[in-house]
């Protein structure tokens, strides 16, 4: 969730946010609800793939960093 504090890890690493609407804030009918909720796992599963798919052993940190808020967006 935006508003909590993301974990401490000692040791470099790169931070990217890929935010999502929270589907447990829909206020409709029970089939709009799992809509919601699908599609929120389906965005999350679609970057996912993404993430895994790219080239990590051949990237530099800046262009894995680009990679990364590009795949936010998808």
């Amino acid at each position: 969730a935006a508003g909590e504090a993301c974990p401490v890890f000692f040791g470099p690493a790169l931070k990217a946010h890929w935010g999502l609407s929270d589907p447990s804030e829909v206020k409709a009918s029970e089939a709009e609800i799992t809509t919601a909720f699908e599609s929120t796992l389906a965005k999350i599963q679609e970057r996912v793939g993404v993430f895994l798919s790219l080239p990590l052993s051949t990237m530099s940190a800046d262009e894995l960093k680009a990679e990364l808020n590009r795949i936010g967006t998808l």
